[in-house]
């Protein structure tokens, strides 16, 4: 998801809230995951071949036979570079 959602960034050259959420929700829906939560160490444009990191963090539940259920936090971090060049 981390990989998807940093292309698409890559790609667009902006890091748009709106954007950036529809796609962590569709990211999310076609992973069957509920509750991940991404931060973004750039906002606005990013300029051609300026770097960014996008982080995803999300927490899963690892049960037991049933009777104990415990709780695995889970990131991944990925660094993209802009292919956008803004005039």
């Amino acid at each position: 998801m981390a990989n998807d959602l940093t292309r698409s960034i890559e790609i667009r050259g902006e890091v748009d809230n709106a954007t950036i959420n529809a796609e962590l929700t569709r990211l999310s829906e076609a992973a069957g995951l509920e509750g991940v939560t991404v931060e973004i160490d750039k906002t606005g444009r990013v300029q051609f071949g300026d770097s960014f990191t996008v982080t995803l963090r999300y927490t899963g539940n690892f049960g037991i036979g049933g009777v104990v259920s415990v709780p695995l936090p889970f990131h991944s971090t990925v660094v993209g570079r802009s292919e956008k060049y803004w005039k």
